[in-house]
């Protein structure tokens, strides 16, 4: 069995792409927080966890990053921006009051966002009140960390990527993306020891996620920008659709395996990432890149297993004390 899902990632591989931009948490983190509030039975549960995870959809897009207006268009709609920039509302204001897309709608609105929800507490003030968020902090500590390694030639990582970090703009800036996008997937080691079967879970909500969601995204965010057509939206929902499907499958192996089959896919997409930002990709550094993975994501779990689901679980009791008491 675990061959043979092994098999399934390996050969699936190729649609998990590195971000764009920080996301905050992972897909099983939102998942998890998802599962727990909210509906808990059934399709309406598995909406409900699909829903969460789909403000994310757009992050692999470097075009859409590209373009200041679609950028900030696409923030409004998928997480908002503080203080009150709140139009992620929208997909609940426009969701049907008697079909699952209200249970997918639910749960994008008041479980994911950056104004409220638990990305807030990633970005801006951890659940201690502490700035910058939780992931921000970690990922930045870790990124100075790996600046400060230096090889005989006195060069960091960083020197032979083309990345110099910048730590007065850490939600953009390449090497905090990058160490931030490792620590999520550490974060969700940590959810899987918690739920061995978010894996599952994640899969089949992305297996059985109403056909009416994607409809949903066309009538709430089409129009907003000419680069952010119809067909750019049901695109994208499909990829962020398959990809979910694919590390729903890698969270089923176990940990160690998990972990590499995920550092092997941050690795294969060094090139487009690095030509994306303005880095240096060389052929000959890709056994440098490998190791540099595979060591930073052990450093990420290292660093967020201890504390990880004290801020989980208090995000989830916040979530749903935010959310509508009934729908």
């Amino acid at each position: 069995m675990r061959r043979s899902i092994l098999g399934l990632v390996t050969l699936l591989a190729g649609v998990c792409v590195a971000p764009t931009k920080a996301s905050a948490w992972s897909e099983a983190t939102h998942a998890y927080i998802a599962d727990h509030t909210g509906k808990t039975s059934g399709f309406r549960n598995y909406n409900e966890i699909y829903g969460a995870m789909a403000p994310d959809t757009f992050n692999m897009s470097y075009a859409l990053r590209a373009d200041l207006p679609t950028l900030l268009c696409v923030r409004s709609y998928t997480h908002g921006a503080l203080p009150s920039d709140t139009g992620f509302l929208e997909f609940w204001e426009q969701a049907s009051w008697w079909g699952l897309d209200r249970n997918a709608a639910f749960a994008y609105a008041f479980t994911h966002n950056d104004v409220f929800g638990a990305d807030y507490r990633a970005h801006w003030v951890d659940i201690h009140e502490d700035a910058p968020g939780y992931v921000v902090a970690k990922a930045m500590a870790l990124v100075e960390q790996i600046d400060a390694t230096k090889d005989e030639a006195g060069l960091s990582v960083w020197d032979y990527l083309g990345l110099e970090p910048d730590y007065t703009r850490p939600l953009d800036d390449p090497a905090n993306l990058i160490v931030h996008f490792m620590l999520e997937r550490a974060g969700d080691l940590v959810i899987k020891r918690e739920d061995p079967n978010i894996g599952m879970k994640m899969f089949l909500a992305s297996l059985v996620r109403t056909e009416r969601f994607p409809d949903l995204m066309v009538d709430v965010m089409a129009g907003c920008s000419p680069l952010l057509t119809e067909d750019l939206i049901r695109a994208s929902e499909r990829q962020f659709r398959v990809q979910t499907m694919t590390y729903g499958l890698t969270l089923l192996l176990d940990e160690q395996e998990a972990l590499a089959a995920v550092a092997r896919q941050l690795s294969d997409s060094a090139p487009e990432f690095l030509a994306g930002f303005g880095g240096t990709y060389d052929p000959a550094l890709q056994p440098l890149i490998d190791q540099f993975v595979l060591g930073t994501l052990k450093l990420s779990l290292a660093a967020v297993e201890d504390d990880y689901m004290d801020q989980i679980d208090f995000i989830v009791d916040e979530v749903a004390a935010n959310a509508p008491g009934s729908y």
